[in-house]
C-alpha cells in the first residue's frame, strides 16, 4: 500500500511536470497553481522541482528552503549577508568575542568565538541567524532547536550551552566548539580500513539512538554535519532542522512548500512531503555509509534535479560492491591498467578487492538502509547497529535470510 501511494504520487508529479516543463519560466507557477489548486502538496512538490531545474546545477548542496526563495533573493544579496557576517569578527555577543566564520548553514552563519570573562578563553561555536531568515517560522524553528539540543546529552552530539537574541534582534546559540574534520575527509586522511570506517558509523548510530530516544530526528545527516576530532570521537552537529516525532504545541515546522532538507541527501519521503520518522535518519546514514565505503555517491549527483528525484523515489541504488566493480572496469578501460580508486588506495587494496569485501553482508546492510519504502528499512537505529555488530563478529545478519549452509 505504501509503495502504491509513492508510485501514484510520483506519476501525478511526472504528468504535471510534462505539462508545464516547456512553458516559459514566468508562466510555470500560475499554470501549476491552476492545474492543482485543490492539491497544495502536489503544487508545492512540482513547483520546487521546476525551481530547482531552473537553478541547476548549483542546487545540490543548498538546503531546499533556500531554493524556494531563490528567485526572490538574488545571489548578490546572499553574498552581502555573508560579507556582513564576516565583518562581525572581533565584536562581542554578551561575554563572547567572535573570531572568524567557520561555517554557513541553511539558517545562518557559525563563528568560532571565545568567552573572554573567564581566565581560560574557552573556544565555543556561535550560530547566528542571518537577518533575512528572521521570519516567524525561522524564529519558531530556532526556539524548537534550543529545546531539542538542551535535552540531548551525549558524547557524540555537540553540546548546547546557551541561547539568546542580540541587540539587533538576531537569534543566536552558543554550543560546543568541535576541532575536527568531516568524517569522509577524516577517514581518507587516516587511511582507515573498512572496519575502522564502520567503527565511526557505529559511533554515529549511538549518537542518533540517544536523539531518537528523545523523540528527535536529525533529517540532515551528511559528512559536513559529522566531525571527527583528533581523538577519533565523532561529533554530530546541527540539529537545526530536527523535528520532534511527537509534535508539541502549535508550531508547524514542516509546512508544505517549506521543505527543510539538503536535496543531495534527501530521502523519498522528504521529497514527497511525507511523514518524517527515524527511518529518515537511517536512510541518510545509509547514504553516508555508502559513500564512505565506496568513494561514490549512491545516486548520480550530476543529473538534473528532476532525474535525481525520480531516481531516488523509484530506483534502489546500485549495490555498493557493484558500484566499485563497475567503476574499476571503466577506469581500466580508460587508463589501460589495473584501477585503484582513491579510498581503496588509501587502504592499500585494489578496487576489485574492495568490491569483493563489500559483496554480501555490507551490500545487504546498506541496501536495507536505503530501501525506498521507509517501513522496509531497519525498524530502529539500534537494530541497524545490532546487525553491524553481528557483521563484526562474523555471524549471520538479521537482515539476510539464512541459507541452509
Amino acid at each position: 500500500m505504501e509503495l502504491d501511494y509513492f508510485s501514484q504520487r510520483w506519476r501525478q508529479i511526472q504528468a504535471l511536470m510534462d505539462d508545464v516543463f516547456d512553458l516559459p519560466y514566468e508562466l510555470q507557477l500560475s499554470t501549476v497553481q491552476q492545474k492543482c489548486h485543490q492539491d497544495p502538496v502536489l503544487c508545492a512538490a512540482v513547483w520546487s522541482l521546476l525551481q530547482a531545474e531552473h537553478l541547476a546545477p548549483a542546487f545540490l548542496e543548498q538546503p531546499a528552503v533556500e531554493l524556494a526563495i531563490a528567485p526572490i533573493i538574488k545571489e548578490e544579496n546572499k553574498r552581502r549577508v555573508l560579507t556582513n557576517c564576516k565583518g562581525l569578527a572581533g565584536q562581542f555577543i554578551g561575554p563572547y568575542r567572535l573570531c572568524e566564520v567557520i561555517g554557513r548553514g541553511g539558517m545562518g552563519v557559525v563563528f568560532r568565538a571565545k568567552h573572554c570573562l573567564e581566565k581560560v578563553e574557552q573556544p565555543v561555536a556561535i550560530k547566528l541567524l542571518a537577518p533575512e531568515k528572521m521570519s516567524d517560522t525561522s524564529l519558531a524553528r530556532f526556539q524548537r532547536e534550543q529545546q531539542l539540543l538542551a535535552s540531548l546529552s551525549h558524547s557524540g552530539i555537540a553540546q548546547l550551552y546557551e541561547t539568546g537574541i542580540t541587540a539587533k534582534g538576531q537569534a543566536y546559540f552558543v554550543m560546543e566548539y568541535v576541532a575536527g574534520v568531516p568524517i569522509q575527509q577524516y577517514c581518507d586522511q587516516q587511511c582507515f580500513s573498512i572496519k575502522q570506517r564502520l567503527g565511526l558509523i557505529l559511533q554515529i548510530a549511538r549518537a542518533l539512538s540517544c536523539a531518537h530516544r528523545h523523540q528527535i530526528v536529525h533529517r540532515d545527516i551528511k559528512s559536513d554535519n559529522i566531525l571527527v576530532n583528533r581523538q577519533g570521537q565523532v561529533k554530530l552537529l546541527d540539529f537545526g532542522i530536527a523535528k520532534l516525532l511527537k509534535q508539541q504545541g502549535n508550531m508547524d515546522l514542516t509546512r508544505t512548500g517549506d521543505q527543510v532538507m539538503t536535496p543531495g541527501v534527501a530521502t523519498p519521503e522528504q521529497l514527497l512531503n511525507q511523514e518524517i520518522t527515524v527511518a529518515t535518519d537511517i536512510y541518510q546514514l545509509g547514504l553516508l555509509m555508502y559513500e564512505i565505503l565506496t568513494g561514490y555517491k549512491a545516486y548520480d549527483q550530476s543529473q538534473s534535479y528532476f532525474d535525481l528525484v525520480k531516481a531516488i523515489c523509484e530506483q534502489q541504488p546500485t549495490r555498493p560492491s557493484l558500484m566499485v566493480y563497475e567503476n574499476a572496469l571503466k577506469s581500466e578501460n580508460d587508463a589501460g591498467h589495473k584501477a585503484v580508486i582513491k579510498q581503496s588506495c588509501l587502504r592499500n587494496i585494489s578496487a576489485r578487492q574492495l568490491a569483493q569485501r563489500l559483496k554480501g553482508d555490507l551490500d545487504a546492510i546498506v541496501l536495507k538502509m536505503l530501501d525506498i519504502k521507509p517501513g522496509q528499512r531497519y525498524s530502529s537505529i539500534d537494530a541497524f547497529a545490532a546487525d553491524l555488530s553481528v557483521y563484526f563478529n562474523h555471524r549471520p545478519l538479521v537482515t539476510r535470510n539464512p541459507s541452509p549452509a
